[in-house]
């Protein structure tokens, strides 16, 4: 699907997610296929969530086994962007924290807003590039499909999740050896 290449990449990475008590500035995210199994079989329902012209930031706590975590995406028309790398600043502090993957440490800044409509988008569209998704199920067909998006600027300065398919092709030497030998 071009779309991600066309529209999605250059306006959604690098942009400006602004929530009541903390940012985060985007770097990479993973696309979803919205409610359509023959599309994207990889995509979780999100049938409770509209469809929106609008770009919307919606932090959801997820749960698994006894685990807790957050995950931010943006939601744009049949879209899901789930943010998978970034960085983030509280309004009550000067610190910035970077992230990568798609669990995102927000506990300590969650105010009651957990939904935005306050996102800014880059006017200087930055380099980007596509892969495959980081999935737990490579089985199905959407595992293929190349709809994760990278900021150019953060990969090459080292700052990506490793994309598990590319294991062996990383610039990290360590990564490499270790993946040999396993």
């Amino acid at each position: 699907d071009n779309t991600i290449k066309d529209s999605l990449a250059p306006t959604f990475l690098e942009s400006l997610i602004e929530f009541d008590s903390a940012s985060v500035f985007v770097t990479q995210f993973e696309v979803y296929y919205r409610n359509n199994v023959d599309i994207d079989a990889s995509a979780t329902p999100t049938l409770y969530e509209l469809y929106h012209d609008i770009p919307v930031a919606v932090i959801k706590e997820k749960n698994e086994r006894r685990n807790t975590w957050f995950e931010l995406s943006i939601f744009y028309k049949r879209y899901e962007m789930l943010v998978t790398g970034g960085i983030i600043s509280k309004v009550s502090s000067k610190q910035l924290n970077s992230f990568l993957g798609a669990s995102i440490p927000f506990p300590d800044v969650i105010s009651s807003n957990k939904k935005t409509t306050t996102v800014f988008v880059a006017q200087n569209k930055s380099g980007f590039l596509v892969q495959e998704r980081n999935l737990r199920n490579r089985i199905k067909h959407s595992s293929s499909f190349q709809w994760a998006a990278i900021s150019k600027r953060f990969k090459e300065k080292g700052f990506f999740t490793i994309n598990s398919l590319e294991i062996t092709n990383s610039p990290n030497k360590k990564v490499n050896l270790i993946s040999f030998v396993l």
